[in-house]
């Protein structure tokens, strides 16, 4: 599924307006997940922990729970371009 990302949660990696492409498959350590925050609220961010789920922003900041996972995000479309997902990002996102 796409979806379209909005905000600032991890820019620079990712900017308002991409669209990002989510494959549903279980979340690892390092990946970016798609997660409902509340009922009107996506949010693209690391997954910090597996067991519980747990996620932050790109400035570290935790998500509070409970989280309702969609997916992890495999690739973005910036315009017409579409890029896979840097492998890199995840100690980019640490750091």
């Amino acid at each position: 599924m796409w979806v379209p990302a909005r905000g600032r949660s991890l820019w620079p990696l990712l900017r308002d307006g991409d669209v990002l492409k989510v494959e549903r498959a279980p979340p690892r350590p390092g990946d970016v997940a798609v997660v409902k925050l509340r009922p009107d609220v996506l949010a693209a961010h690391l997954v910090v922990s597996v067991a519980p789920l747990r996620t932050a922003a790109s400035n570290g900041r935790p998500d509070a729970p409970p989280l309702a996972y969609l997916g992890r995000v495999v690739a973005f479309r910036r315009g017409r371009v579409v890029r896979a997902w840097p492998g890199w990002s995840a100690p980019a996102l640490r750091w």
